[in-house]
């Protein structure tokens, strides 16, 4: 926004007008970007992805793609420019045949009203230059069925509860990457959890594998978002998400807080696919970033499949993967198999390390006796946030009257009911363990690493677990968290003070 404020500053709005703007992408959504430009009167956009961030080597042969790993003068990167959630065509409510649905020049004005082309950095000055011709044709408008395919399998125990496992299969190009690295790692835990039910192993809550259609597109939410909330919102416990599982090397982990200490236990008994032998995956995250203790990034905007359940209906969630941005991203042609097995992860051992990892979490989250949930942590990273937040606005001279003092003592608030059920949950513990049941291992109430638990303290335990996983949800403003935003409806996490760590949310 502010780069179009200069512009019609320095040439004027007339000179702005009617324009064909070529955009680079980075920084701020591209759907963003669009919209944008739109609001000061730009006839069209092009966008290009410049080579000083996906091709910084050079942009000779020997540099880019198939030579490297570098996205070549030939690539262009796709991606929607939609800046809403689920069908437009639908806002708000589920999309079903028969169903109702708004007239087509009423979903026309939720979606960009202007043309909209990605072009490759070799050409992008070009096309610029030569615009012009025919008038740009109408846009094409389908509708389409799109199919979840969703797979369950039971818990011995709370049956009506879920852990979640997801990815989307849909993808804008090849999609080696994106999404069809998060795709093999879901269908190989998948297979595993199966092969050990087969076998006689069942979990105490179900586990749910979801491979979503029509991620890139955003209408998958409709069915998860609106058609589900209900149940989602009172049984779901938590969703384990993965989208590019592999983009290159740095292993990079995301979560709500109060799965942080979880992520880190498990990845600390995965081997680290980039490490020496005998080094955990924990081990070498931290040493990549030089610290004792590596920090989880958190699961900002809405760039992922955990948008419905984090954003929207206040699930905890968290997701983990290698590489960051990658040159390859949406590339028209470049995001493929050759591409992956060449630089990105030539012996499939990050994907491997993925797989464990979201393994590993399920494994806890549905088999646990107590949900591995700590909120004491969740308040502790609160309360840095408003400590941050308060320096800042001293630092900015602001007014005494713009206290962060509510702030602070919600937080102290949140820690003190954390302590008190962390407290409840080792009586519980303790009482369970000098009274255990004499049905022993086949008894449903066992948990996953085989703690015996009477039936009494197991139904205490339920209610303690009911309070941890639903404690999400008081995050949650039901009006959303703006005017333009009511969808996005989690104050924390969306444009709130935990957004400026996000690293998930720009990938779209």
């Amino acid at each position: 926004m502010e780069d179009f404020e200069e512009l019609v500053a320095a040439i004027g709005r007339e000179k702005v007008t009617g324009t064909v703007a070529l955009i680079r992408y980075g920084k701020t959504f591209r759907g963003d970007k669009v919209r944008n430009a739109e609001k000061f009167g730009v006839a069209a956009v092009l966008l290009y992805s410049d080579p000083a961030d996906y091709a910084p080597e050079g942009t000779d042969a020997s540099h880019v793609y198939p030579q490297a790993e570098w996205l070549p003068a030939t690539g262009a990167q796709r991606g929607t420019v939609y800046t809403g959630k689920g069908d437009p065509a639908t806002p708000g409510w589920p999309s079903h045949p028969g169903g109702e649905r708004l007239s087509d020049e009423e979903t026309a004005k939720r979606l960009p009203r202007i043309p909209v082309l990605p072009v490759s950095y070799s050409v992008a000055a070009g096309i610029m230059a030569h615009m012009g011709g025919a008038a740009v044709a109408e846009g094409v408008s389908d509708v389409t069925t799109i199919r979840n395919v969703i797979g369950v399998l039971p818990g011995s125990h709370q049956a009506n509860r879920y852990i979640i496992l997801g990815n989307h299969r849909d993808a804008w190009v090849f999609g080696a990457a994106d999404p069809n690295s998060g795709t093999t790692c879901l269908l190989e835990v998948a297979r595993a959890f199966g092969h050990m039910a087969a076998r006689g192993w069942s979990p105490r809550r179900s586990i749910v594998f979801a491979s979503w259609d029509a991620e890139e597109y955003g209408s998958w939410v409709n069915g998860v978002g609106e058609d589900n909330a209900p149940v989602l919102a009172t049984k779901a416990i938590a969703y384990i998400n993965v989208d590019v599982a592999v983009g290159g090397g740095g292993f990079h982990a995301s979560a709500t807080p109060q799965l942080d200490d979880l992520i880190r236990d498990v990845s600390s008994q995965v081997a680290n696919p980039d490490g020496p032998a005998g080094q955990s995956l924990l081990e070498g995250w931290a040493a990549e970033h030089n610290v004792s203790e590596p920090e989880l990034g958190r699961l900002g905007g809405g760039g992922s499949d955990y948008a419905a359940f984090l954003q929207h209906l206040g699930i905890a969630a968290a997701d983990t993967h290698f590489g960051g941005s990658y040159p390859m991203y949406q590339s028209v042609v470049y995001d493929n198999y050759h591409w992956m097995a060449t630089f990105a992860d030539p012996l499939f051992k990050r994907h491997v390390a993925v797989a464990k990892m979201m393994a590993g979490v399920a494994a806890r989250l549905a088999g646990d006796h107590r949900l591995p949930f700590n909120y004491s942590a969740y308040a502790a990273h609160l309360g840095r946030d408003v400590a941050r937040l308060q320096s800042d606005l001293a630092s900015q001279g602001a007014p005494p009257s713009l206290s962060v003092d509510p702030l602070l003592v919600s937080v102290s608030r949140l820690l003190a009911a954390a302590q008190s059920i962390d407290t409840e949950a080792q009586h519980i513990t303790a009482s369970s363990s000098s009274s255990r049941c004499t049905r022993g291992r086949a008894c449903p109430m066992e948990g996953a690493s085989g703690e015996g638990a009477n039936c009494g303290s197991s139904k205490a335990m339920d209610g303690v677990n009911e309070r941890l996983f639903l404690a999400e949800r008081g995050f949650l403003d039901g009006h959303g968290i703006g005017p333009h935003y009511t969808w996005f409806k989690h104050l924390v996490t969306r444009f709130g003070i935990l957004s400026s760590q996000n690293d998930v949310g720009t990938l779209s």
